[in-house]
Protein backbone atom coordinates (compact mmCIF):
# COMPACT_ATOMS: atom_id res chain seq x y z
CA UNK A 1 0.00 0.00 0.00
CA UNK A 2 2.88 2.36 0.81
CA UNK A 3 4.40 1.63 -2.60
CA UNK A 4 1.13 2.49 -4.39
CA UNK A 5 0.67 5.70 -2.39
CA UNK A 6 4.27 6.78 -3.01
CA UNK A 7 4.11 6.16 -6.77
CA UNK A 8 0.74 7.91 -7.08
CA UNK A 9 2.09 10.93 -5.20
CA UNK A 10 5.15 11.08 -7.45
CA UNK A 11 2.88 10.90 -10.52
CA UNK A 12 0.68 13.73 -9.21
CA UNK A 13 -2.41 11.56 -8.69
CA UNK A 14 -4.80 11.34 -5.79
CA UNK A 15 -5.36 7.72 -4.75
CA UNK A 16 -7.75 5.65 -2.67
CA UNK A 17 -7.01 1.98 -1.93
CA UNK A 18 -9.57 -0.47 -0.57
CA UNK A 19 -9.08 -4.16 0.20
CA UNK A 20 -11.40 -6.51 -1.67
CA UNK A 21 -12.39 -10.02 -0.71
CA UNK A 22 -11.55 -12.48 -3.45
CA UNK A 23 -14.75 -14.14 -4.68
CA UNK A 24 -13.05 -17.13 -6.26
CA UNK A 25 -11.02 -19.26 -3.87
CA UNK A 26 -8.46 -21.80 -5.02
CA UNK A 27 -8.12 -20.38 -8.56
CA UNK A 28 -4.50 -19.28 -8.13
CA UNK A 29 -1.70 -21.58 -7.02
CA UNK A 30 -0.13 -18.68 -5.03
CA UNK A 31 -1.60 -16.69 -2.18
CA UNK A 32 -2.62 -13.13 -3.05
CA UNK A 33 -4.31 -9.98 -1.87
CA UNK A 34 -6.82 -8.04 -3.97
CA UNK A 35 -7.24 -4.25 -3.84
CA UNK A 36 -9.62 -1.80 -5.51
CA UNK A 37 -7.65 1.31 -6.51
CA UNK A 38 -9.19 4.66 -7.51
CA UNK A 39 -7.01 7.49 -8.84
CA UNK A 40 -7.70 10.96 -10.14
CA UNK A 41 -5.40 13.11 -12.28
CA UNK A 42 -4.18 13.62 -15.81
CA UNK A 43 -4.09 10.73 -18.28
CA UNK A 44 -0.31 10.99 -18.96
CA UNK A 45 0.35 10.93 -15.20
CA UNK A 46 -1.90 7.89 -14.83
CA UNK A 47 0.06 6.08 -17.57
CA UNK A 48 3.32 6.89 -15.73
CA UNK A 49 1.84 5.51 -12.51
CA UNK A 50 0.56 2.34 -14.18
CA UNK A 51 3.92 1.75 -15.85
CA UNK A 52 5.73 2.18 -12.50
CA UNK A 53 3.54 -0.26 -10.60
CA UNK A 54 3.61 -2.89 -13.37
CA UNK A 55 7.43 -2.69 -13.46
CA UNK A 56 7.82 -2.34 -9.70
CA UNK A 57 9.25 -4.76 -7.16
CA UNK A 58 5.93 -6.53 -6.50
CA UNK A 59 4.32 -9.22 -8.64
CA UNK A 60 0.83 -8.01 -9.46
CA UNK A 61 -1.90 -8.35 -12.04
CA UNK A 62 -4.05 -5.37 -13.07
CA UNK A 63 -7.71 -6.33 -13.51
CA UNK A 64 -10.92 -4.53 -14.51
CA UNK A 65 -9.54 -1.14 -15.61
CA UNK A 66 -12.12 1.65 -15.99
CA UNK A 67 -11.24 5.18 -17.18
CA UNK A 68 -13.66 8.11 -17.15
CA UNK A 69 -12.85 11.62 -18.36
CA UNK A 70 -14.01 14.33 -15.97
CA UNK A 71 -14.43 17.95 -16.96
CA UNK A 72 -13.03 20.38 -14.43
CA UNK A 73 -12.83 24.07 -15.30
CA UNK A 74 -9.57 24.93 -13.56
CA UNK A 75 -7.63 21.68 -13.99
CA UNK A 76 -7.99 20.91 -17.70
CA UNK A 77 -8.51 17.30 -18.73
CA UNK A 78 -8.79 15.04 -15.70
CA UNK A 79 -9.60 11.33 -15.54
CA UNK A 80 -10.89 9.04 -12.84
CA UNK A 81 -9.27 5.63 -13.13
CA UNK A 82 -10.61 2.68 -11.16
CA UNK A 83 -9.02 -0.73 -11.30
CA UNK A 84 -8.50 -3.88 -9.32
CA UNK A 85 -5.06 -5.32 -8.67
CA UNK A 86 -4.14 -8.76 -7.47
CA UNK A 87 -0.85 -8.73 -5.54
CA UNK A 88 0.84 -12.08 -5.09
CA UNK A 89 2.32 -12.73 -1.63
CA UNK A 90 4.72 -15.19 -0.04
Amino acid sequence: INFLEKEAGEAGLSIEILPVTSKIKGEDPWSNLVFQVATKGSFPNFLKFLNKIEGGPYLLDVLHLNLVRVKEKDKGKVINATFTIKVFTK
